[in-house]
């Protein structure tokens, strides 16, 4: 004969992504998307505005992106390792 027993456990609601998210006030920051996919720029830019970021730049390759970096003081570069003529790293 097989039992079997039922434990009831108080569970506390998990905080979700957007409460997460307000605690940091990432409109502030400036991003610089550098990849040579366009497609993987826009995706990435789609999720970076649905965290409130709006300052916003994308490069096609290294070489591009550092020309940017020149006149646009980006806090964060988000880049693809492996592009022609010069790479993310």
């Amino acid at each position: 004969m097989v039992e079997t027993a039922m434990v009831s456990l108080p569970l506390q609601a998990k905080a979700s992504v957007g409460d997460a998210l307000e605690a940091y006030d990432l409109q502030q920051l400036n991003i610089l998307i550098v990849h040579d996919n366009r497609h993987m720029r826009l995706l990435l830019r789609t999720i970076m505005l649905s965290f409130g970021i709006r300052d916003l730049m994308e490069a096609p390759d290294g070489s591009d992106a550092l020309k940017m970096l020149q006149n646009f003081p980006a806090d964060v570069v988000m880049t693809d390792w492996r592009m022609e003529p010069l790479d993310g790293l």
